[in-house]
């Protein structure tokens, strides 16, 4: 059983900021995927008040049991750090090395849950709570978007990917995972523990943070996501009830994609064809063509031909993988390692008890954004530095043994 953390102050003190995070992660005219400013403010006033409240001595204390997932915030910080040098050393602009991935140095929240002694419920009921308040938020958007024809400069009848959308989908996840990791008891950490509501909550969720959006990203964070669910589900072991509800599950998706001709609509949607595709194809090209062993540091452009994604960033891609390789070179490595390390964490959790599993879905939630990712600047926006932080936190806790403490 989750327990409640008895110093009320503490969820709030979360509650509140994370809160305040999903919902500046709309999109605006400057920052198509929400404006990061005012991210880092919230960011900042957060790491002040947590020291201001609880003193950084918490974080000297032997009962944490510091292991190599402590590392993992510095290792972030150290590849910032070289892409700066980098990028200072190649002259690039400093306006543009230091706004260039300045989030990675945001990584540094994840030792200040320990000063605040962050529990899981106050996640949880962060995150869902959250997503409950985002819901109406989205459905608004997208009546004023689609009634006013302004679509925040995107082509096609969908709103811009925003980042609150992937907050509305962790509890998707997490319902949509219980059924074949049973969380039994743990459902009322969720609000509601009645089947019905939790249908409706999940398909309110998928509909919001997928169909609405229609966003590329979002449709194959969405498949992975279940992809990823059944693989650990048949890994960990099957019996003949989730075996049924597995191919239940699978006829159901195959049924809709061929009576609805989906499949001709999602084909032509991720072909080359497509007008936002065709220019994420010329820009790998251009990236990799101008891929070298040490990177071109953080705030470079491509050095091989003219072309820019915007004027006012010259550094930023859709491709965010790709942005990775160029900016950081050989460092790039120690990021995706990190990213393959926290995947292989998230499956160790699930198939050992209620709340283990839990916590698994809840990481893989908080963790879908590296999919949308893959052509979306999102990577290490602020609040995807602030989920990869809270699995980690969470894997941390798990490693402790202490997923049930306040």
């Amino acid at each position: 059983m989750i327990k409640k953390n008895k110093k009320k102050y503490l969820n709030y003190f979360f509650f509140i900021f994370f809160l305040i995070l999903s919902l500046t992660s709309l999109p605006s005219k400057e920052e198509g995927s929400g404006g990061t400013t005012i991210h880092y403010l919230i960011i900042i006033a957060f790491l002040v008040l947590s020291v201001a409240k609880y003193g950084i001595k918490s974080l000297f204390l032997k009962k944490i049991n510091y292991n190599y997932i402590d590392l993992i915030p510095l290792f972030f910080l150290s590849v910032w750090l070289y892409g700066v040098f980098v990028g200072l050393l190649n002259n690039v602009p400093e306006k543009y090395v230091f706004r260039n991935f300045g989030g990675m140095v945001f990584y540094l929240i994840f030792y200040f849950f320990y000063i605040i002694k962050l529990n899981l419920f106050s996640i949880i009921r962060s995150v869902i709570f959250s997503a409950i308040i985002g819901i109406p938020i989205i459905f608004y958007i997208t009546y004023l978007a689609l009634t006013s024809g302004d679509i925040s400069a995107v082509g096609g009848e969908r709103v811009v990917f925003c980042f609150l959308q992937m907050i509305i989908f962790i509890p998707f996840v997490l319902i949509f995972g219980n059924i074949f990791f049973p969380i039994q008891d743990l459902k009322k950490e969720l609000i509601f523990k009645n089947s019905l509501a939790l249908l409706i909550l999940a398909t309110l969720c998928y509909f919001t943070s997928v169909i609405i959006s229609f966003s590329k990203g979002m449709i194959l964070a969405s498949f992975l996501v279940m992809f990823l669910i059944f693989v650990f589900r048949v890994f960990k072991g099957l019996s003949f009830k989730i075996f049924i509800r597995i191919t239940g599950i699978v006829f159901l998706i195959t049924f809709l994609l061929i009576y609805f001709d989906l499949f001709s609509i999602l084909q032509e949607l991720f072909s080359n064809k497509e007008v936002s595709n065709a220019t994420r194809s010329i820009q790998s090209v251009y990236l990799i063509d101008d891929l070298t062993f040490f990177g071109r540091g953080l705030g470079s452009g491509l050095t091989n031909v003219s072309y820019t994604r915007a004027d006012d960033a010259p550094y930023g891609f859709e491709l965010t993988y790709l942005n990775l390789m160029h900016k950081f070179g050989f460092m790039s490595v120690i990021l995706f390692a990190i990213y393959i390390y926290t995947f292989i964490k998230i499956f160790r959790l699930f198939g050992k008890s209620a709340i283990s599993n839990f916590s698994g879905l809840l990481c893989l939630g908080l963790m879908a954004y590296v999919f949308p990712s893959i052509g979306n600047p999102f990577l290490l926006a602020p609040l995807a530095i602030v989920c990869h932080c809270l699995t980690l936190y969470i894997l941390k806790l798990n490693d402790n043994n202490r997923l049930s403490i306040n």
